[in-house]
């Protein structure tokens, strides 16, 4: 039995239009996966990702190779974090089939990990696609949402774990979330997952009406604690400020796809950002991460307690 994620024969592929053309014969497939498994330019990369999965198999449910396939952009996210943990010196242990995606075990620690990967999603507040030689604006508002619904939709996932027993209210549990395959420009300023988490708006600048202005203006963040959808639908933006999420260690939050992440095995993780919940009923230890960007609440302030570091972005071809 083949045992590689790309387990399928596809040509070799050097041109758009061939690739187009292989698509349409394999319509069941996620286009990204047809894509890394056929490109020659990409060859690099799918031998990477295949390095990787021989050393994840052993942890990942029975229907991953096959959900690989048709969700390249989730699996791949799942992949590139189970991977990042083995290579930082973690322990996985197996969940199986009905339970979440990863264990992480340090010490005499352990977390579980729920992934997924935030989609344009559909409908009127659907993410705009990208437009190509044209100027236009992020869709912020959108983008936010779709970040939002990735964060609803796993915690509605954690609550079925509780229901069904899989897992204990004493067990930690953190929400990892990948919004790379939206597309647009990273993030400004904030990881924007932050605006969900705890009713963050816009940068602002303090300045005076009339007379003269001061040459140093104070800035600070308004607060926005909800997103009116296009059906005048408000969606709670204080995820983290809700007792009811209490459960939810932290969340961990990406902007990057696996084929521009860190790909040395020191480095995986470090354009990651952890956020801790500070109402969280099982929160992680301080000294848990050794990757990534860190934020915790402290005096009122949501600050950084570990910087990222810097990493040189993988080229594409």
């Amino acid at each position: 039995m083949d045992q590689r994620l790309f387990s399928d024969k596809f040509p070799e592929i050097n041109s758009d239009e061939k690739l187009q053309e292989l698509c349409k014969k394999f319509p069941e497939y996620d286009p990204a996966y047809i894509c890394q498994g056929s490109v020659v330019l990409r060859r690099k990369f799918k031998d990477w990702i295949e390095g990787l999965w021989k050393d994840f198999r052993p942890f990942a449910d029975s229907q991953f190779p096959s959900a690989f396939k048709k969700d390249f952009m989730g699996r791949s996210w799942e992949l590139y974090l189970g991977s990042t943990f083995l290579n930082r010196g973690y322990n996985l242990k197996r969940v199986g089939n009905k339970g979440p995606d990863l264990m992480v075990v340090k010490d005499d620690f352990y977390t579980y990990i729920e992934a997924i990967s935030a989609t344009s999603g559909t409908g009127p507040d659907k993410v705009p696609g990208l437009v190509h030689n044209a100027v236009g604006s992020v869709p912020s508002d959108e983008i936010q949402l779709r970040v939002a619904n990735a964060l609803s939709v796993k915690n509605e996932v954690y609550k079925g774990y509780l229901a069904k027993n899989i897992i204990k209210t004493k067990d930690p549990f953190i929400i990892a979330i990948n919004r790379s395959a939206i597309g647009h420009v990273g993030d400004a300023m904030i990881p924007l997952v932050m605006k969900c988490l705890f009713g963050i708006g816009d940068l602002t600048l303090q300045l005076r009406v009339g007379g003269e202005r001061p040459k140093n203006p104070k800035s600070f963040w308004s607060g926005k604690p909800a997103l009116q959808k296009k059906s005048g639908n408000t969606v709670p933006m204080l995820f983290f400020e809700d007792p009811a999420n209490a459960g939810i260690s932290a969340v961990m939050y990406s902007v990057d796809s696996i084929l521009n992440s860190p790909m040395e095995p020191g480095e995986m993780g470090d354009n990651i950002h952890i956020i801790h919940n500070p109402h969280a009923r099982n929160p992680i230890p301080d000294n848990f991460f050794v990757f990534g960007e860190e934020r915790r609440a402290k005096g009122g302030f949501v600050i950084i307690t570990r910087k990222a570091v810097n990493f040189d972005r993988p080229p594409l071809f």
